[in-house]
């Protein structure tokens, strides 16, 4: 009989500390999760106010933290005026996501973002002298050059001439050439 009281003190001096490691491991969870909250929310407004995102940047961005979304003074991100100014505020978000991702090094983001047709949906009222989408370039091309395991693929008609004369970066250029295109997608 006593054998057998030693051993279920045994068992509930465990079940003890292991109560205790998950409600330490819970505790950290709850910090780290605000830790990177508020670090995606200070590196995406860092951004926005570097790029200075017309109807954006003087607003106050925050991040959801049910969600992970932005959110501009408490509204949706959704209603940013325009489609170029969605596409500017929509980058530097995940870009925001990437430098947030190199601070917390348990985390599941892969360091790979591909970026498509940034020009596509901007007016030349968003950016009349391409100053935007130059400091957009060189925002993309300091996160690469700050970090080894880090892959951004950029897709865009047009490219500043600093990324067109950077020898250290990887480029790939396809045309179409007689009616047939030499891209990466047949277009039969």
């Amino acid at each position: 009989l006593h054998d057998l009281q030693d051993e279920f003190n045994m068992y509930e001096r465990e079940e003890k500390a292991i109560r205790k490691e998950i409600e330490d491991i819970e505790a950290k969870g709850k910090v780290e999760k605000e830790e990177v909250i508020n670090t995606l929310t200070k590196k995406l407004n860092a951004i926005i106010k570097d790029l200075q995102i017309p109807d954006v940047y003087k607003n106050k961005v925050t991040i959801d933290p049910k969600n992970y979304l932005p959110s501009i003074d408490g509204g949706s991100y959704l209603k940013v005026s325009s489609g170029g100014l969605k596409v500017f505020f929509m980058v530097s978000y995940f870009l925001a996501m990437l430098e947030t991702a190199f601070e917390f090094k348990d985390n599941y983001h892969p360091k790979f973002v591909i970026i498509d047709s940034i020009h596509k949906n901007v007016s030349t009222k968003e950016h009349t002298d391409k100053s935007v989408i130059e400091v957009f370039f060189k925002k993309i091309l300091e996160i690469h050059n700050n970090h080894e395991d880090v892959q951004i693929i950029v897709i865009d008609n047009e490219l500043p001439e600093f990324i067109i004369n950077d020898n250290k970066l990887e480029k790939w250029h396809f045309t179409r050439e007689n009616g047939k295109s030499n891209g990466l997608i047949r277009e039969d």
